[in-house]
């Protein structure tokens, strides 16, 4: 009988995969680049919400085609700026919760063992310094941030740090994928 926990893996795995259909779908039928022309007014929130929908495990696919259709009609600083923006809002919300909730739960799992040898290595400034690069390595990657962020959460990374960490690292993987979407087009 399935645990509440494995149902709860089943559900997020169906929905990724949904999501990964969904973007296959937009990219073969084309149909961003008619939502694209009927909507130019709205170009920059356009931009912005997309930037949002790049921060997770759940959108993410269809956020970098309809970046990577973004790219072929318009200007790549509004995109990579504006969409930099809304990746950095969309993390923010992820990043507060997986900061005050999932990282006090892994912190305690690692002070129940009594080794303080690895409690000092957990706790020592390298280490959150570490992890804090390796979460804005991922952020930076087409990867999902979830696991970006929840290095960063459980660094107790600042929210000024994490502000310009973020945005640089999602303008940056916004950037690599216009750039990609060009060359390849």
């Amino acid at each position: 009988m399935p645990t509440y926990r494995n149902k709860n893996i089943q559900k997020d795995l169906v929905i990724i995969a949904l999501s990964v259909v969904l973007g296959f779908v937009l990219l073969k039928t084309g149909a961003t680049k008619h939502v694209l022309t009927a909507s130019q007014d709205y170009e920059y929130m356009g931009m912005f919400i997309v930037g949002m929908f790049f921060t997770s495990v759940f959108t993410t696919v269809p956020a970098t085609i309809v970046i990577g259709e973004l790219a072929l009609v318009t200007n790549l600083l509004p995109l990579v700026l504006i969409g930099g923006l809304g990746a950095l809002c969309g993390d923010f919300v992820i990043f507060r919760f997986f900061k005050d909730n999932i990282s006090e739960d892994l912190r305690y799992l690692f002070e129940v063992k009594k080794k303080s040898r690895w409690k000092l290595i957990f706790k020592s400034r390298i280490f959150k310094v570490f992890l804090t690069l390796i979460g804005g390595i991922i952020i930076a990657s087409p990867l999902p941030d979830e696991l970006g962020l929840a290095l960063m959460g459980i660094s107790k990374t600042k929210s000024f740090t994490f502000i310009f960490i973020s945005f640089l690292c999602n303008a940056l993987g916004i950037l690599f994928i216009a750039l990609a979407a060009r060359t390849i087009a």
